[in-house]
């Protein structure tokens, strides 16, 4: 199997670490599925993947904490069985446009839930899809019983 890994120019010095894989984790039922994709998809490429939630600004601290709780456990029960793959869990304060352009500029793939959008804004997989400097995976989100 061969790995494609591209110069990442991080703080002025290249790396030949291949570019991570970004699983956009939302607590809405699909964050073990988008979870599971990311980590599969890292493992293949031989790279590493971070974990990013993007949250409001207005949320609180209680409900930041709870969001942050939800992506760690989605994460680990991922990773459990790839001990090897480096990881990063981020938790964003922002908007997911600009805050998926950024992250993704350094990214061989992003890994993204097909989501409902909320009434007048577009859904998190189309902004990742605009927004995303690498191509996108999106993965259906499970349907609620």
């Amino acid at each position: 199997m061969t790995t494609t890994t591209r110069d990442i120019h991080r703080y002025g010095f290249p790396s030949r670490q291949s570019a991570e894989v970004l699983g956009v984790l939302v607590d809405d039922g699909s964050a073990d599925l988008v979870a599971a994709v990311a980590v599969q998809e890292a493992v293949s490429r031989q790279a590493p993947v971070r974990f990013l939630q993007v949250v409001p600004a207005r949320l609180d601290d209680e409900a930041r904490s709870l969001a942050e709780e939800a992506m760690f456990r989605a994460g680990l029960h991922a990773l459990r069985g790839h001990p090897r793959t480096p990881s990063v869990f981020e938790v964003v304060r922002d908007h997911p446009a600009p805050t998926i352009r950024i992250r993704s500029r350094d990214a061989s793939l992003v890994v993204v839930a097909v989501d409902q959008p909320e009434p007048g804004r577009p859904s998190l997989a189309d902004q990742c899809l605009k927004a995303a400097g690498c191509p996108v995976r999106t993965v259906p989100c499970p349907r609620e019983p």
